[in-house]
């Protein structure tokens, strides 16, 4: 008979399950808050998104993995949703990963918890070598956003009483759209990696990882076929104005460059196809379509699309040129005909491209190259090689000048996550650029260093390393090449795109990326030589331990440092010149001098004329001597001076300037508590009242 006490395993699996339902709940409150936050005016949109959202839950709970190959299908699918049903900006591919997650977490518990309970199995599982460099990512991205969101909302709730929507940057931010930027960044970054992970626990054999493939192989003939529609009929349809006009088409995807950053990613996959399957069927289906794929990139017209395919059939054929070689030996008609059509396709695009074939000179692509290989000639002869690449980077040269000038001035821990577009006015101001679009860094690496430093760059690093490492050993040792060729070639030619914009940026791109790599990894778990490389989530040894803390503290420090000082609203305001006014109320005179009463918390810029200054402060709450009030003073964003208020006298307070560098300072007067005068019966004002203030005066 079993004992009724719970043994170890047991007691172990229990933990696990109530951490993962913790998990559930903070996801939950997550979903929640965001679909607050999104939810479109739309009603159509909101039937068709809230029905999908149901589908993959109830799926993900019962059949994970049917879940799982429903959201790959749509991956590809749903981003310009808002457009062709007019609706707000909705990134709904990422809205829909939510009900994926959960399900697949209430799916585990369940699964722990039910028939499978006294089985010695693991809920769920990862590859161990990925699991602390990627865990301790998370953990300095979550401290990166949380910090540039407690930057933007001016320290509230630790300075002010109240949050402040406040002018950020030059270009007129608000707190919340630069918080809006982070949390965006932040959890295209977190679903990512939550992605890979579920992928790892779902995907279970090598069927799998090709019915994978072949779904989102389906899914992006489905698109193309919106693409053809565009270009045939309707340029604007699910399209913006501006992509249109200029000959770039988007299909279903956000705008044309992700669509050409996803046929990166894809063209390896289709290429491949025709060499994997046996079948002449199957091999004239995946030769057709993968010309629809190179026609996807032409109608893009996005010039690193079309570099990275080019990069892919190189990477490839190095990869597998054993595989492709043997199978060239057995069909040589066939390795005839492929080279001869190869040739005759270079042969037409530089036709097209020297404008010798007029009726296709629409192809955004075309237009595009046409213009760059001009531009650098022009300016190759006129003003050398480097003003020559300056020409075609379309101002990424800018771009990266910045993030390097960023990344020089924070090195350890950046400038916070997603804050490189608010940043940005400031930078192009304080280097003398003379340039004022404001975009993205135009390079993913810069784009790391800049926002976490070489903190978050090395660990990007090192998951990256880890990726080509396995990948390549797969190939190396393993029977099944072709696949893996495939997976790594694509991954690798990401790599290389990605210098030329932070391309995974966009919610599509970063689930594809994020898909491939767990499906390279996966392929290696599944396809292992006789080494175990999965574990369940388990105590770490202690070294380790202590180790990932130095980390996440030196970087939380150095963050928490400069968050305070230069990258600080109080005083960005003071160095680049504009003003965050708030709580001061119209001036009135009493006994011949100017006062004015303050809310319970007041702001503003004032000129250093001296090297003190003297701020006379009177309390005015009805009840100040049985509950005394305390007034905070901080100069930028340091507490100077904390008095404390028990009687209607005027107070000097005198502070010493001669620590403040700048010409200029902010100034903050943060009061403990507020009193509302209708509510004592003295008017009828519902004016929330801190203190009454007087002229300030400067000494010298």
């Amino acid at each position: 008979m079993r004992d009724n006490t719970l043994n170890n395993y047991e007691i172990n699996i229990l933990k696990k399950s109530f951490i993962y339902l913790l998990i559930f709940v903070v996801s939950y409150v997550v979903f929640f808050e965001y679909q607050k936050y999104i939810i479109s005016e739309n009603i159509y949109l909101i039937v068709i998104v809230n029905t999908l959202i149901l589908v993959i839950f109830l799926l993900a709970v019962f059949k994970t993995k049917s879940a799982l190959f429903l959201f790959i299908f749509l991956i590809p699918l749903l981003n310009s949703l808002n457009r062709i049903i007019p609706s707000k900006d909705v990134d709904v591919i990422l809205f829909l990963f939510f009900p994926l997650w959960l399900g697949f977490i209430v799916n585990g518990i369940s699964e722990a918890l039910g028939k499978n309970y006294l089985k010695k199995r693991n809920i769920f599982i990862f590859d161990k070598e990925f699991s602390t460099p990627i865990v301790l990512l998370i953990s300095v991205m979550f401290i990166s956003a949380a910090v540039a969101i407690f930057r933007y909302s001016n320290f509230y709730p630790f300075i002010t009483n109240k949050f402040y929507n406040l002018v950020v940057n030059l270009n007129g931010f608000t707190s919340i759209v630069s918080i809006y930027w982070v949390l965006k960044l932040f959890f295209n970054f977190l679903c990512g990696f939550l992605f890979f992970y579920l992928i790892y626990n779902v995907i279970k054999s090598n069927k799998d990882i090709i019915t994978s493939l072949l779904i989102l192989v389906a899914s992006t003939i489905v698109s193309s076929f919106v693409l053809f529609y565009q270009y045939f009929f309707n340029p604007y349809f699910g399209n913006s104005e501006v992509w249109a006009n200029s000959g770039r088409l988007n299909a279903t995807f956000t705008d044309p460059n992700s669509l050409g950053n996803y046929t990166v990613l894809l063209f390896p996959v289709f290429l491949i196809f025709i060499f994997y399957f046996k079948k002449w069927y199957q091999k004239t289906f995946f030769g057709i379509f993968f010309m629809v794929l190179v026609l996807m990139i032409f109608l893009s017209g996005s010039r690193s699309a079309f570099m990275g395919s080019i990069l892919s059939t190189f990477v490839l054929i190095i990869i597998s040129f054993t595989e492709i070689k043997k199978w060239f030996r057995k069909r040589k008609k066939l390795a005839f005909i492929f080279i001869i059509f190869v040739s005759v396709l270079f042969v037409v695009f530089v036709l097209i491209l020297s404008k010798k074939i007029p009726f296709v000179g629409e192809i955004g692509l075309f237009n595009k190259l046409s213009e760059s290989i001009t531009a650098v000639l022009s300016y190759y002869r006129k003003d050398g090689f480097i003003e020559a690449i300056k020409a075609i980077s379309n101002y990424r040269y800018i771009y990266w000048q910045q993030a390097v000038w960023m990344f020089k001035d924070y090195p350890v821990a950046g400038i916070g996550l997603g804050t490189y577009i608010t940043e940005l006015p400031q930078y192009i101001i304080k280097t003398g650029a003379n340039f004022f679009q404001i975009d993205f860094a135009g390079n993913y690496y810069l784009q790391i260093l800049a926002e976490l430093g070489v903190t978050g760059f090395v660990l990007v690093g090192f998951i990256f390393y880890l990726v080509i490492k396995k990948g390549y050993k797969i190939i190396k040792k393993g029977k099944d090449k072709l696949l893996p060729s495939a997976l790594l070639t694509s991954f690798i030619s990401m790599l290389v795109v990605f210098n030329l914009g932070a391309h995974t940026n966009i919610i599509e791109v970063q689930f594809t990326f994020w898909l491939i790599i767990g499906l390279l990894i996966t392929f290696t778990n599944i396809n292992k030589l006789k080494n175990n490389n999965s574990y369940s989530i388990q105590n770490k040894n202690i070294s380790v331990k202590i180790s990932f803390i130095i980390i996440i503290i030196i970087f939380a420090v150095n963050l928490l440092i400069s968050s305070f000082g230069e990258l600080s609203t109080n005083i960005k305001q003071v160095i680049y010149g504009w003003e965050n006014k708030y709580g001061f109320y119209q001036e009135i005179n009493i006994d011949g001098e100017e006062c004015r009463l303050t809310s319970i918390d007041a702001s503003e810029v004032l000129e250093k004329k001296g090297s003190k200054i003297t701020l006379p402060i009177k309390a005015l709450n009805p009840d100040i001597k049985s509950n005394p009030l305390y007034v905070k003073i901080y100069i930028n964003n340091y507490l100077i001076k904390t008095i404390k208020f028990d009687d209607y006298k005027w107070h000097d307070v005198i502070i010493d300037l001669r620590n403040i560098e700048r010409n200029k300072f902010t100034l903050t007067i943060v009061c403990s508590r507020s009193w509302i005068p209708t509510e004592w019966g003295f008017s009828l004002s519902k004016k929330e009242l801190g203190i009454l203030i007087g002229k300030e005066k400067f000494i010298k």
